[in-house]
């Protein structure tokens, strides 16, 4: 883990990931699937709780829920690369 915001991990990640070789790349893809649609779960969750209390404002995209979402994303990108370095497909 860095000191940089994990917005800024995961665009790098993804910049390394596009200049590689296919097959690492729709590895990639089932991933960030994979978080798409559990942010769209957890979002409407959310969603939910804030209509029930009435709240009015915007879902807090810094959520301990959503937080960990992206440390999810952003562990199974570097697993993902460090296997492609492993393996010589990068």
């Amino acid at each position: 883990m860095t000191d940089q915001p994990i917005e800024n991990e995961l665009r790098a990640m993804a910049e390394q990931i596009a200049a590689g070789p296919d097959d690492v790349a729709e590895f990639a893809a089932i991933h960030a699937q994979t978080y798409r649609e559990q942010r769209a779960i957890i979002h409407g969750m959310l969603s939910v709780d804030a209509m029930v209390t009435g709240d009015e404002g915007d879902i807090d995209e810094q959520h301990p829920s959503l937080v960990r979402l992206r440390e999810q994303l952003r562990d199974r990108l570097q697993r993902l690369l460090s296997w492609a370095r492993e393996t010589g497909r990068m």
